[in-house]
């Protein structure tokens, strides 16, 4: 098994420990920060599998490549991409609700569209 860590700053005062593991037929990423470590949606753990360093303070950055090539081809990357749909789809939902939200406000005022 193959093993890759990263020391990342987040809120906390002591960096977070994200550490990536693969093996024939496994890819797994886990985080010491709480959301890690309850399981949850890690913004720690997404960003380097997006290919996001800014947030790393180990000296192990250029290693950021080496997670992106284990993340091809599996079911972290298929996830990854519907959850970037899926935001992408809500920001135009959350714009589309503004528009409805003005255009009744300026109609409750008596304006026309």
């Amino acid at each position: 098994m193959k093993e890759i860590s990263f020391l990342v700053q987040g809120s906390s005062p002591e960096p977070y420990k994200v550490k990536f593991r693969k093996s024939e037929t496994s890819f797994t990423a886990h985080c010491s920060c709480p959301a890690g470590r309850k399981g949850t949606h890690c913004k720690h753990r997404i960003g380097i599998l997006m290919g996001q360093t800014d947030r790393i303070v180990s000296k192990n950055i250029s290693e950021v490549a080496t997670v992106e090539v284990w993340l091809h081809g599996t079911h972290i990357e298929s996830a990854i991409q519907a959850l970037t749909s899926a935001e992408q789809e809500y920001a135009l939902a959350k714009k589309a609700l503004l528009k409805a939200k003005k255009n009744l406000s300026n109609a409750l005022r008596g304006e026309q569209p």
